[in-house]
């Protein structure tokens, strides 16, 4: 098939498996499934080009918690939020899925094992070179930093990879555009589930000429989403017994804490690595070792280690530097410190609805975005065993006391996560591990708004190997044996 407009159609729609949303899960899903042969259609709100925001925009809602920017961090046309996407890429950790006494609603019902796999085929799907190292490329030394010779034990390294960055609406638009047996219907917004006897009966898609089409599929996958995949099932008030349906919204928090003289040329900072003769990005972080984040009772971060080399803003920075300097016999380096950190899962943190309606009669949202006061607790902790650890390598840590109090101080990543958690017991979540909401037989979610925790890491590639997984659920369920 082609892309159509959907404003043109006239007609109710039918298909094997609907996907709504055009962002990263939903070109993915519908690319992985197109070789199947099964009957696919792929909605999307708005067209090829990035509408005006303007007074009727859709994202338009309220906050009364936290600020966030609902317009800015999300894009309502092909290609979704990758078409902004800075292409960083890591995995969640293996300690990010795993429960912990220390952290609220902690533990995914998957492993990092289990998902292992599909985060290999995910960094095909995003591009991401490797040099041949696969998923290992993310934990070792290239030797930027010498941590061989210079880190403690209690450290580790933690590196970001990059996609060029891949955009996903024009990378693989003519996959999607000349798949036979996939229909793309550009400019419809989905506004209504309605279920029946505990599947999906129809979804409703309304256009900007007013039109409404119901269709109809054996499968039905939201992929709008942390935020849309919430607002639907509220508006449509499905598959939320459990309460958790808009709660648990988190962004990743990105903050300075201070300055530390180090005893080694150390570059934290973005560089190029070769391996079997291919060049590729590596962003290296350093971090904690498993188990002493689990013993301090911290949350998983990483740290950036800016070397200032002159012409430091700010009376602090420019005081590390002139004291850097005055050590001439220790070689200390001065650096920046920045830290990037998980937040942890927050019922009262949520989205909400407002008796206001958008121009396709969707209530908007009111977001309530809040934190724990573990996530800024810890900040303080996390300091404390930093500087110890510095100093056993003849350096300091000078720590910004601003950033350490326990208030909001950081700037969000424009991550949105959570909202529809996946949970093995039906109470505790929205969907299952299969992606299945819980209540309803035939209704699947995809992207972020799964993540029952967030770790610090970007969250594209574990969207994408959770898409690949959905994908091979779907296609042993409608029974398909051969791709």
């Amino acid at each position: 098939m082609t892309f159509l407009d959907a404003r043109r159609q006239r007609a109710d729609l039918s298909y094997d498996i609907a996907i709504y949303g055009a962002g990263a899960a939903g070109i993915t899903l519908a690319r992985t499934l197109a070789p199947l042969g099964v009957r696919i259609g792929l909605f999307e709100a708005g067209g090829f080009e990035r509408p005006p925001v303007d007074a009727d925009h859709s994202y338009h809602g309220n906050n009364t918690g936290l600020p966030y920017d609902l317009k800015a961090t999300r894009l309502r046309y092909f290609g979704g939020t990758t078409n902004h996407w800075g292409g960083w890429c890591r995995p969640l950790d293996a300690y990010d899925f795993q429960a912990h006494d220390h952290v609220p609603l902690s533990g995914w019902p998957v492993s990092r094992d289990e998902l292992n796999p599909y985060l290999a085929r995910a960094l095909d799907v995003c591009e991401v070179a490797t040099g041949g190292l696969g998923l290992v490329a993310f934990d070792q030394d290239f030797g930027f930093g010498e941590l061989a010779d210079h880190t403690p034990t209690e450290l580790a390294l933690k590196n970001f990879l990059f996609s060029p960055p891949t955009r996903f609406g024009v990378r693989y638009r003519d996959d999607i555009g000349t798949a036979e047996n996939v229909e793309c219907q550009l400019n419809a917004t989905l506004v209504r589930i309605e279920v029946a006897a505990g599947s999906v009966d129809r979804c409703v898609v309304a256009t900007a000429s007013g039109s409404r089409l119901r269709i109809a599929a054996e499968c039905h996958v939201l992929a709008l989403g942390a935020l849309e995949n919430a607002r639907l099932l509220l508006a449509s008030n499905v598959a939320n017994n459990s309460g958790y349906v808009g709660r648990c919204f988190s962004d990743h928090l990105g903050k300075h804490i201070g300055w530390a003289l180090l005893d080694f040329n150390n570059r934290f900072h973005t560089h190029q690595a070769v391996h079997a003769g291919q060049h590729f990005r590596v962003l290296p972080h350093l971090s904690f070792r498993d188990d002493l984040i689990e013993d301090r009772k911290l949350v998983n971060f990483g740290l950036i280690l800016n070397r200032l080399s002159g012409g430091s803003s700010g009376a602090l920075g420019k005081a590390m530097e002139r004291q850097a300097q005055s050590l001439a016999g220790a070689e200390k380096s001065p650096f920046r410190v920045l830290l990037r950190m998980e937040n942890t899962p927050n019922p009262a943190s949520r989205v909400e609805l407002t008796n206001e309606r958008d121009p396709w009669g969707l209530p908007r949202v009111a977001l309530n975005w809040q934190l724990n006061r573990l996530d800024m607790a810890c900040v303080e902790r996390l300091c404390e065993t930093l500087g110890r650890a510095f100093g056993k390598m003849g350096g300091r840590l000078r720590v910004d006391a601003r950033s350490t109090a326990v208030t909001y101080t950081g700037a969000y990543q424009s991550h949105q996560l959570g909202t529809t958690r996946m949970s093995s017991d039906p109470g505790d979540g929205v969907v299952d591990p299969s992606l299945r909401c819980h209540e309803v037989a035939n209704l699947y979610l995809a992207g972020s708004s799964v993540f029952p925790t967030f770790g610090f890491a970007n969250p594209t590639l574990t969207i994408i190997a959770l898409t690949l997984r959905l994908a091979e659920h779907l296609r042993q369920r409608l029974g398909i044996t051969d791709a």
